[in-house]
């Protein structure tokens, strides 16, 4: 749906600026209506749900995590749904202090060997500080992104982003 919006979006475009391509156009586009209804969409459905603030730290956090480490991209329709969910959805799951130092423990070494080495210190820092502070929504988010790390077609220990 958001890569046939900006197809839309960048063939108007084009026909007032005739040199312009109309797939870096598009592509350009649907990056920027993926980013901005991730954000919209998280923070209205997360205060209807209940927990705005929480999907917010959970966004800013995998953002900050996903920056330092990459990881499998989906096409960006899949992305908002996947990541609005995401977003929404680890704030309200409740683990305790021992599930999360495990799954901290198993993202950390997920991280430790799936990013390149110049990367590595930065996402494993943030796992560290998340379990120490016995945050649910940040470990949650973290593992997610370890997840995706996993996912990746390129099995590399590459930055993938």
């Amino acid at each position: 749906m958001i890569e046939s919006i900006s197809v839309s979006l960048a063939k108007k475009i084009q026909r007032s600026y005739p040199p312009a391509s109309v797939e870096i156009m598009a592509y350009e586009i649907a990056r920027k209506i993926n980013f901005w209804a991730i954000i919209v969409l998280t923070v209205l459905v997360s205060w209807r749900v209940g927990d705005m603030w929480g999907s917010i730290l959970s966004m800013c956090s995998f953002a900050l995590v996903r920056y330092w480490s990459g990881g499998k991209h989906f096409n960006l329709t899949l992305c908002t749904i996947v990541s609005v969910a995401l977003f929404v959805i680890t704030p309200l799951i409740p683990i305790t202090q021992i599930l999360i130092l495990l799954i901290g423990a198993v993202t950390l070494l997920v991280f430790f060997f799936k990013t390149n080495s110049h990367r590595r210190i930065y996402s494993c820092v943030f796992i560290v500080i998340a379990a120490s502070i016995d945050s649910s929504i940040l470990i949650l988010t973290f593992c997610a992104q370890a997840i995706l790390l996993l996912w990746r077609e390129d099995n590399t220990n590459e930055k993938n982003s």
